[in-house]
């Protein structure tokens, strides 16, 4: 490799760009880039799609949620000796009784279903989106009621492109953040600290640039008694208030809340200080710079440098605060900005392990098996979890309520997702899914690099297949003796054009002709294998 190609701890220059609106070109470049960091990959036909709108109807378009298309299914009697008793095979079981003998496979269900979810994705940010609010607002799957997982699930896709205040609320009461955080444990007498001190650190007002908390214990403590009275029913499946474990008396925070008394409340309106409580968090400055850094860290870059906190965070928090804590408002400004389409920004970010293995499979149009087929379905989505836990990022299990650490571990940042250990993971599975194949029950899924090909507008001139690819593959840019390398490897190290020109016309003009596919078969795998094996495809 030459010495400008990828290296993951090099530092992009200072960005002064801010949130003008971006004036420049608008073709298919931009449109691969907002795509790539706005849904799981860019296929030709969502570039294509785009590419004949404005970037403001694009924006528009990608900001608008969807439906839930279909539930998680049993998939795991078949393949289990505890069958459910309570769901038929093939049918969904998250609004059944919990059943801790199969709970385990319920939340394999609950996982590979996720996955799939995002395979699936139509266009719009909405799978990327609960995938921050997942690292976010993090609680952990394993060893949880898996109904009250699902039912998590749901109040981060119905908030994650909704009002932040609000969607605070939610998770307070959520069933599965209750059971994870403690909360439905916190009484008068016993007030539990977890979600007091991380609603606070974690999920609104943040930490000060030098790690220290600008709220103090005894906040944290006030909180702890303020939200004392909530448990779960594990009937509705909801978080409810029990007026008889709250703590009625006043609590009072610190000057940094501009010494606020929450003034204690009996009864059923002792719910009502909840109110109070978040009217405070978002009342302070802290909480809309906190959530835009988190944003910006997310969809742009990790480096908040100054001049990213004045040109960018800052008026972004604005928009936030303007817009009552709406979140469309503040991703319609940064993504219609010039600076998230600096030159600077494209192609920096190591890809996370669920983007890169999303994306792959989508980019390449890899073919599932169809809903008839859900027990070779969720087996191959079970299979791709797997491989992503592999490479430290497990959807449903973030290792700890802060998150995944290359969203917030200074000063690497993104470059954890890399190592001795996950690079070469990354390299096999990849390797894997375009050489062989992945099967179970009897289904198969595999990169078919002929059937890919084929889907670009010029395949048959090899320049102009090597520009394609790398448009839509890569955002890093590369040098010619890169160019080369690819070029040699589809004349088969021969120095004339139709050495490969002549190889695709032959198999296009008899396609059941076994020789002229192996031929080109041959070819394209080492291909795509190259551009698969090198770090710039790592990068978004």
């Amino acid at each position: 490799m030459t010495e400008t190609t990828f290296n993951p701890t090099r530092k992009i220059r200072p960005v002064l760009s801010g949130l003008t609106p971006y004036a420049g070109a608008w073709g298919r470049d931009q449109v691969i880039h907002l795509l790539k960091r706005t849904m799981f990959g860019a296929t030709q036909a969502d570039v294509d799609h785009f590419a004949a709108l404005t970037l403001n109807a694009s924006i528009a378009e990608l900001l608008q949620p969807n439906a839930l298309a279909e539930l998680p299914l049993n998939n795991y009697s078949g393949n289990v000796n505890q069958p459910d008793p309570n769901v038929p095979l093939g049918q969904t079981w998250v609004s059944a009784p919990y059943d801790g003998n199969i709970a385990g496979s319920r939340r394999a269900s609950l996982k590979a279903w996720w996955m799939g979810i995002m395979l699936n994705q139509t266009r719009s940010i909405q799978e990327k989106m609960v995938l921050f609010w997942h690292n976010h607002f993090s609680t952990q799957l394993n060893n949880y009621d898996p109904t009250l997982a699902y039912v998590h699930y749901v109040t981060l896709r119905q908030n994650a492109l909704g009002n932040f205040k609000t969607f605070a609320k939610a998770i307070t009461v959520d069933p599965h953040m209750l059971n994870f955080l403690n909360g439905k444990n916190s009484i008068k007498t016993a007030p539990d600290e977890n979600y007091g001190r991380e609603v606070q650190e974690l999920f609104t007002v943040g930490k000060n640039a030098d790690g220290s908390t600008p709220y103090t214990e005894a906040d944290v403590k006030a909180a702890a008694r303020l939200l004392t009275g909530y448990q779960v029913d594990y009937n509705s499946r909801k978080g409810i208030f029990t007026a008889s474990r709250h703590d009625a008396t006043d609590k009072q925070f610190s000057a940094f809340y501009g010494n606020k008394i929450i003034k204690g409340q009996a009864g059923d309106a002792g719910a009502k200080e909840l109110d109070d409580f978040l009217d405070m968090l978002f009342g302070v400055p802290n909480t809309a710079s906190y959530i835009c850094r988190k944003l910006y860290r997310f969809f742009v870059y990790y480096d908040v440098t100054p001049d990213v906190e004045t040109n960018v965070i800052q008026p972004l928090a604005a928009i936030l605060k303007t817009n009552n804590f709406e979140i469309k408002p503040v991703l319609q400004a940064l993504f219609s900005s010039q600076h998230f389409f600096d030159a600077a920004n494209v192609g920096v970010v190591i890809k996370p392990p669920t983007d890169h293995l999303v994306a792959m499979m989508r980019e390449f149009n890899v073919a599932f098996p169809d809903a008839a087929n859900y027990m070779a379905k969720y087996g191959m989505w079970n299979y791709l979890v797997g491989v992503g836990g592999s490479l430290s990022q497990s959807i449903g299990d973030p290792p700890n309520v802060a998150g995944w650490p290359a969203y917030y571990q200074t000063p690497v940042y993104h470059e954890i997702w890399v190592n001795t250990d996950t690079l070469p993971k990354r390299l096999n599975f990849s390797d894997n899914i375009l050489l062989n194949s992945y099967s179970t029950q009897g289904q198969k899924i595999f990169i078919d690099p002929v059937a890919y090909t084929k889907s670009l507008p010029n395949p048959s001139d090899p320049n102009a297949l090597i520009t394609d690819a790398l448009a839509l593959l890569y955002r890093a840019p590369v040098e010619a003796d890169f160019v080369a390398a690819m070029k040699s490897i589809l004349l088969s190290a021969q120095l004339s054009d139709h050495y490969w020109t002549d190889a695709w016309n032959a198999y296009l003009a008899d396609v059941t002709n076994k020789t002229n596919l192996n031929i080109v078969t041959t070819r394209l795998k080492s291909f795509y294998k190259f551009l698969l094996d090198q770090m710039e495809y790592q990068l978004s």
